[in-house]
């Protein structure tokens, strides 16, 4: 069996095209990984889907502090970072 190499094109790479929107899971991950590997031990993934339009989202929450990095991909947010304990 011959290994089977993919080129590199626009299509491809099309997760990041729309950053942040869509990456929430993926940026949640990541990050969620590095806090718990540096200092944040109770970091969790957290996700929740909007009842009037099923709109999907994640954030951490660690220690009762909220952490969003990708909420500016909502329209009623501007913040391109959101770090909180006001859960509103």
């Amino acid at each position: 069996m011959r290994p089977t190499r993919l080129k590199s094109t626009p299509k491809s790479v099309s997760f990041v095209a729309p950053f942040p929107k869509g990456a929430c899971d993926a940026v949640c991950f990541l990050l969620g990984h590095f806090l718990r590997e540096n200092g944040f031990p109770t970091a969790e993934y957290v996700n929740g889907i909007r009842l009037v339009d099923g709109e999907s989202h994640a954030w951490i929450e660690t220690d009762g502090t909220i952490v969003d990095i990708t909420g500016d991909q909502l329209a009623e947010i501007a913040e391109e970072a959101i770090v909180t304990r006001d859960a509103t």
